[in-house]
């Protein structure tokens, strides 16, 4: 089964970048107690998207094969002094689960 429960996500502004990070979901009890049979599996990976906070189109970044819960995103990615939205899906072998719900962050000077 894929993931079932958006991680939460938190964006922090730095020099250099926005930090984001993570915490794996946690479900309701009612779809815990649905879960309970089922196979989980493990993450493989997770999905990172983003956009500027006044655009419609998401990015996606190369897919890592981590399950790191943190990421810096910097120079390169991201513009100085603009406006970031960004969300997260946690990835196992059957598929993204749901995205968190958005983060904004706006990196300071490279």
């Amino acid at each position: 089964m894929a993931p079932q429960v958006a991680p939460r996500l938190s964006a922090t502004s730095g020099d250099g970048g926005v930090i984001l990070s993570w915490v794996a979901g946690t479900p309701t009890d009612s779809l815990a107690s649905a879960l309970g049979t089922a196979q989980v599996l493990p993450l493989t990976s997770y999905v990172i998207e983003y956009k500027r906070s006044s655009d419609n189109q998401w990015t996606r970044l190369p897919n890592i094969a981590s399950v790191n819960m943190s990421r810096i995103i910097g120079n390169g990615v991201l513009n100085p002094g603009v406006s970031y939205d960004f969300r997260v899906a946690e990835v196992n072998s059957l598929g993204s689960g749901p995205l968190t719900q958005t983060a904004t962050a706006t990196p300071g000077k490279f």
